[in-house]
């Protein structure tokens, strides 16, 4: 505990600089890789998983949507979740509970237990990414467009890997075993949650989440039906 603790003021001392926020830069990036990825890669490893389980089409076509289908009705529960806990402490959460089900898809006896991991992956999104949210607006202004940046670039390009480097380089890596693949690729998540309890990726001053009230508001209400609709 003495040595997280020194470590934490260590590189509390040196947020002012470049080298001070690198650390936390990285850790958006990993954090905004799981926000797709685990899903993503669950499409290509689809005609594999369904062989081995005997799905049928319905069944395939459930491995990718009941995790988006989860995400979308629990982002509202995300949200709160994210106001009670805290932003950071959010992220953490999404992320444990990402790596954890995502995993657990790789070990599964019977199809319905591949997708009850699957529900379970759509709500850790569903905490994880309004807590992402929640952390950048708490940067210092100069640097809220840089984080941003650098936080949907690591969405996005976990959208690529998932769907583009599955089958060609994640599957053979791991001996042709799709179950590998998922543990391989989910567990490191444990890791960047970890790493939060280190370097919080937020100013020190940053206060926990919006009050529930704030969802009243009608401004509030329209963005998020607004955002809904271009999505």
């Amino acid at each position: 505990a003495e040595g997280c603790t020194r470590a934490r003021a260590v590189m509390t001392a040196g947020r002012g600089g470049p080298a001070g926020w690198l650390p936390a830069l990285l850790l958006l990036w990993c954090a905004g890789l799981y926000l797709r990825m685990p899903i993503m890669m669950t499409a290509p490893l689809g005609p594999i998983i369904a062989g081995e389980f005997g799905l049928g089409k319905a069944g395939l076509g459930a491995l990718t949507t009941l995790p988006v289908l989860m995400f979308s009705l629990g982002a509202m529960t995300g949200a709160l979740v994210m106001t009670w806990l805290g932003a950071r402490q959010g992220v953490m959460a999404g992320l444990v509970v990402i790596g954890l089900a995502s995993a657990a898809r790789g070990w599964v006896a019977e199809p319905w237990q591949l997708h009850v991991a699957g529900i379970c992956l759509g709500m850790g999104i569903a905490v994880l990414q309004p807590a992402l949210a929640g952390l950048l607006v708490r940067w210092p202004a100069a640097k809220i467009a840089l984080a941003t940046g650098i936080y949907m670039n690591g969405f996005l390009l976990g959208e690529v890997l998932g769907a583009g480097a599955t089958l060609p380089v994640l599957l053979p890596a791991v001996g042709g075993d799709w179950r590998w693949v998922f543990a391989v690729v989910s567990l490191p998540a444990l890791l960047v949650a970890a790493a939060f309890l280190i370097w919080p990726a937020t100013p020190p001053e940053a206060a926990r989440g919006l009050p529930l009230r704030a969802l009243r508001r009608p401004l509030v209400l329209l963005a998020g039906v607004t955002l809904g609709g271009a999505g």
